[in-house]
């Protein structure tokens, strides 16, 4: 059914943010020898979590920057609208965006 599908690339995503996030910890960790960085599971969870809710955040104003211009004959998000949203973060912006202002 449609609601366990969504249910299952929920889990998905939550396992891919869990490792990434994870892998960030240990890279910085590794990068410099002087900070000694211990997370827990549930820290690790807690991020995910909030990650995840900013994401959900960010595809929903996407999706209303894309329909409320009426002029286009298509509604979908475009670059445009993710340089939009951006707008008040320059470092993520050049993060996603390299070379792109």
């Amino acid at each position: 059914t449609k609601m366990a599908s969504e249910m299952e690339e929920l889990a998905q995503l939550k396992g891919k943010l869990w490792y990434h996030i994870e892998m960030i910890l240990q890279d910085i960790e590794s990068q410099d020898k002087n900070v000694k960085i211990t997370h827990s599971k549930k820290y690790i969870n807690a991020l995910m979590e909030v990650v995840l809710v900013r994401l959900q955040d960010l595809t929903s104003d996407l999706e209303q920057f894309s329909e409320h211009d009426t002029g286009r004959s298509v509604k979908q998000i475009q670059l445009e609208d993710l340089k939009l949203y951006l707008r008040n973060s320059p470092h993520l912006r050049d993060v996603i965006l390299p070379g792109r202002k």
